[in-house]
């Protein structure tokens, strides 16, 4: 159960998290000049309204196209932490699984692009990025 104190910040952490993500790829692709081929996916627990703020949805849309040609985003919006679970179950055999979240590792953007390097090798080219909600991830 999320305390009233994590439903209120919400909103904002899985946004922030989410445009540093994607602004972060599109750097990385615009900078090498690679297309299409690489498959990013973002698993979000809440909502791409993220409690009736218009302009977080309107940015995320803008994010989502200038990514267009560059690299294959798709995002997926899941209610709660068991369809996380459920959705990062049906696929890991199919991608390699980012898990990120407030306390874990901060990276520079030179760091995040040879890190995102890695992944992609390891992935096939294939990699999730999975933003759990405000109370972390639940342990399964």
């Amino acid at each position: 159960a999320q305390s009233a104190r994590g439903r209120g910040r919400e909103p904002m952490k899985t946004c922030l998290i989410t445009f540093v993500v994607i602004t972060c790829l599109q750097r990385l692709t615009s900078a090498l000049h690679l297309r299409m081929g690489l498959q990013v996916s973002i698993k979000i627990v809440g909502t791409k309204k993220a409690g009736g703020l218009k302009w977080v949805s309107e940015a995320y849309d803008m994010y989502e196209t200038r990514c267009r040609g560059q690299l294959e985003l798709r995002t997926e919006w899941l209610k709660s932490d068991n369809d996380l679970v459920a959705s990062v179950v049906r696929d890991r055999p199919k991608l390699l699984h980012v898990l990120l979240e407030v306390q874990g590792k901060s990276l520079s953007s030179e760091q995040f692009s040879e890190q995102m390097y890695k992944w992609l090798e390891e992935g096939g080219s294939r990699v999730c990025f999975v933003i759990g909600g405000a109370e972390g991830y639940v342990s399964s």
